[in-house]
């Protein structure tokens, strides 16, 4: 098995669509904690600060780590009681196991007595509990250390850095989108290998479009090609690969331009509506998420495209592949086209009593709590070509060389709106140009971005 060293350890899970947050605009937290700190957080003379006995608690939708569990849940509990000893403090991991949990967290910060001193939870949350003031600005924390790049995932401490003032803490990498596809399925219909033509600088769309006609037997169930879930995830994945973006974010603002009526995307799209409606090399939709990864599974699908490889490790009935998205449409040579989710953030509230003795502690123990590592975690599940894929994910994600499209993070604000999914799933079987299909799609983001302008 592969054995790598990186810069930055990440963690890859599957993350939960969150719903809106319902939360009219305020000011701050009513009945708001003196925030200056009772004891000392500055060490004197080489001692470490005492807090005085303090619990600082923690909370989030995964369990604590089980002792001996694994070597990320060793490390954990070494450096709990380690931190518990060195500053006089109580380190308490919460489960947050009923659903609605984050709603009761937002109440106890507008009530002003926050039911945690830092919690986690899905991205998606951010610029909702964000303007309505929910968040404490770590970066105002003279004691906050943000240089070390091995605890702190940077493209979601990008994405919670508002105006210049940092909320979210990024424990937790994002996902990577990569193609898994069914490498007897290839063979059968002697079709190259889609990591070899990557490792040649030879796997492009055009080729990607070529081994779906040939994989595809519709009258026995077989298709080339399938989303990770429904069609709009496709018709995504392909705009932004060939080089457009849905919205896009004005510098570190929390303002949103609606890019998405451009070249690349009217390219992509179109792109997608012929392998749907003309080529029909793509598995049709049914409306259950589940399906498509079901019948990749289940050997009905040549290529999975755009999917994280945890979320769907396990044993299959064949020798299943990944190799990375190619960017470009026309591209004669392969290039990498990286897209990813923010990761899980962790936010001190607003109100939270003494936030320095918070950031003295979460400095220490925040890397240690996220779920577990991937690379200790699924190397015994997954092949070394896809654990190598994942290694060139994340460095090319050190390089910088990635995309987060702000479309596809905000759809999940809006998810009780089912016009955007009704809407994409007849486009993609329709003979509706793909410009004419943006414009509707335009006047959706618009309006939502609109709306968001207003409750500031």
């Amino acid at each position: 098995m592969i054995k790598r060293t990186f810069k930055k350890s990440v963690k890859i899970f599957s993350a939960v669509l969150a719903a809106v947050i319902a939360a009219a605009s305020f000011a701050g937290c009513s009945g708001k904690k003196d925030n200056t700190s009772g004891g000392s957080t500055d060490s004197q003379a080489g001692k470490a600060a005492d807090l005085g006995g303090r619990t600082i608690t923690y909370m989030t939708w995964w369990e604590e780590p089980v002792q001996g569990s694994n070597q990320q849940a060793v490390e954990y509990w070494e450096t709990k009681t380690k931190i518990e000893e060195k500053y006089n403090c109580k380190f308490d991991f919460v489960y947050a196991s009923e659903s609605g949990w984050q709603s009761k967290v937002t109440a106890s910060i507008l009530s002003g007595d926050p039911i945690c001193d830092v919690f986690s939870t899905e991205y998606e949350y951010f610029y909702g509990m964000n303007k309505s003031g929910l968040l404490y600005p770590v970066s105002d924390l003279k004691n906050f250390d943000f240089s070390d790049s091995s605890k702190w995932w940077a493209p979601g401490m990008e994405y919670s850095r508002v105006d210049g003032k940092q909320y979210g803490m990024c424990l937790s990498g994002g996902e990577f989108s990569l193609i898994l596809y069914n490498k007897d399925l290839l063979k059968k219909n002697n079709q190259p290998d889609l990591y070899e033509l990557q490792k040649e600088g030879k796997l492009t769309w055009s080729r990607i479009t070529e081994i779906a006609k040939a994989c595809t037997d519709a009258s026995k169930g077989v298709y080339g090609m399938a989303p990770s879930q429904f069609p709009r995830d496709l018709l995504y994945l392909v705009g932004e690969a060939y080089g457009g973006k849905i919205v896009t974010r004005k510098g570190d603002s929390a303002d949103f331009d609606c890019t998405v009526n451009s070249a690349e995307m009217v390219n992509g799209f179109s792109d997608v509506n012929r392998w749907y409606s003309v080529d029909k090399t793509v598995l049709p939709c049914n409306g259950d998420y589940k399906y498509s990864s079901s019948q990749f599974k289940a050997g009905n699908v040549a290529m999975f495209m755009g999917v994280t490889p945890p979320t769907y490790y396990g044993n299959y009935g064949f020798e299943l592949g990944a190799c990375l998205v190619p960017a470009g449409r026309d591209s004669k040579s392969f290039e990498p086209f990286i897209t990813l989710s923010p990761g899980t953030l962790s936010f001190i509230p607003a109100c939270a009593d003494k936030p320095e003795e918070i950031a003295l502690v979460w400095n220490e123990i925040g890397a240690k709590t996220g779920r577990v590592n991937w690379e200790i975690y699924y190397q015994d599940y997954l092949s070394d070509d896809i654990m190598e894929c994942l290694y060139q994910s994340i460095d090319y994600t050190n390089q910088k060389k990635y995309t987060i499209d702000y479309g596809y993070t905000l759809l999940s604000l809006w998810q009780n709106n089912n016009t955007l999914f009704d809407t994409t799933t007849k486009f993609v079987s329709s003979s509706n140009s793909a410009a004419s299909f943006i414009q509707s799609l335009e006047n959706i983001y618009a309006a939502k971005i609109l709306d968001m302008k207003a409750s500031k």
